[in-house]
């Protein structure tokens, strides 16, 4: 049976931010990067509202980073703030990301 979270989300500059009703709580650097089929450890869209992202796949935070990717202070933050909200959500406890 899946667990509800009450989650809490600061997609403010430089850093996002979550902390969850059970105690969780991230601080990821706002970085995101494209990720391919060879990535296994991307998030991965699969279904849902937002047709524009099924089937893509993304790093957040550290890996991002780390993978050259954009630092998303200095984009359109509206734009990219669903994959990296999605990307925060995919790191609570119990969630895989597929």
């Amino acid at each position: 049976m899946a667990t509800i979270h009450k989650l809490a989300i600061d997609a403010g500059n430089r850093f996002v931010k979550m902390a969850t009703n059970t105690g969780t709580c991230k601080i990821l650097p706002s970085y995101l990067a494209k990720a391919d089929f060879r990535d296994g450890d991307a998030i991965s869209y699969e279904a849902g509202d937002r047709k524009d992202l099924i089937r893509q796949r993304w790093h957040i935070g550290e890996s991002a980073k780390y993978k050259n990717g954009q630092a998303v202070f200095y984009a359109e933050k509206s734009d990219l703030m669903p994959q990296m909200v999605l990307g925060v959500m995919a790191q609570l406890p119990g969630n895989t990301v597929n």
